[in-house]
């Protein structure tokens, strides 16, 4: 995310159709947040930024500028795709925060090694949201 003022777009891996309603209400607040799209697993995720599966040829593509991961979810869970995402080159610069139930220590720590920046635990609140995608922003 390189500017502070640069509208960004967020790419959502939640497959809690809940969660999902909860995360589009609190991002479509937020003012430097222009577009939120949603993939329901890991490997979808997966699919989404390399344009494979449904997305390949998509016109609507946009490359996110921050993932928020949760790490339960069916077929690819949150860790595997992470680890997936740091072997790839063309993946690994993209900025995911976690986005879990989980307040393990073990998937914390998983999560920061395999390269995550940020790990909130759910319910999301408003300002936890706001405070952690601007200090994604600063980083850039």
């Amino acid at each position: 995310m390189s500017n502070s003022t640069d509208p960004i777009s967020v790419l959502v891996a939640e497959d809690d159709p809940d969660d999902r309603v909860l995360a589009d209400e609190i991002l479509q607040q937020i003012n430097f947040v222009d577009d939120v799209r949603f993939v329901a697993d890991g490997q979808e995720l997966l699919d989404y930024l390399r344009r494979d599966g449904r997305y390949h040829g998509a016109a609507d593509w946009r490359r996110p500028n921050l993932v928020l991961l949760d790490l339960y979810m069916p077929q690819m869970d949150g860790l595997e795709a992470l680890e997936e995402m740091q072997r790839d080159p063309d993946l690994a610069s993209i900025p995911v925060v976690v986005l879990t139930g989980s307040e393990s220590g073990s998937d914390i720590d998983q999560a920061h090694a395999l390269g995550a920046r940020g790990y909130m635990v759910k319910p999301l609140t408003f300002q936890r949201v706001v405070v952690t995608l601007e200090s994604q922003q600063h980083e850039e």
